[in-house]
């Protein structure tokens, strides 16, 4: 019997108003070019409450990214103990 593999699910997503191409994992594809912001699927609003409405949105990228984070954003989705 076969069974699917799924990916993780991505809760938080990368949403920034700049992209670059980079190669990564030997595809050439979008990655921030200025702060990344997270966003949930269905919100126009990241976690610090920016809209995003022209921003580019990076659905296969998981908040936080490798690169500059938006602090109040890694403040909203990071849980507290």
């Amino acid at each position: 019997m076969r069974t699917a593999t799924h990916a993780p699910r991505i809760y938080w997503f990368v949403v920034c108003s700049h992209t670059r191409i980079a190669r990564v994992d030997g595809a050439y594809v979008p990655v921030p070019d200025s702060v990344a912001h997270a966003k949930q699927m269905g919100s126009s609003l990241t976690a610090c409450g920016k809209p995003v409405g022209t921003w580019t949105r990076l659905f296969e990228i998981a908040f936080p990214s490798d690169g500059e984070n938006c602090a109040d954003c890694l403040a909203a989705v990071t849980p507290r103990r």
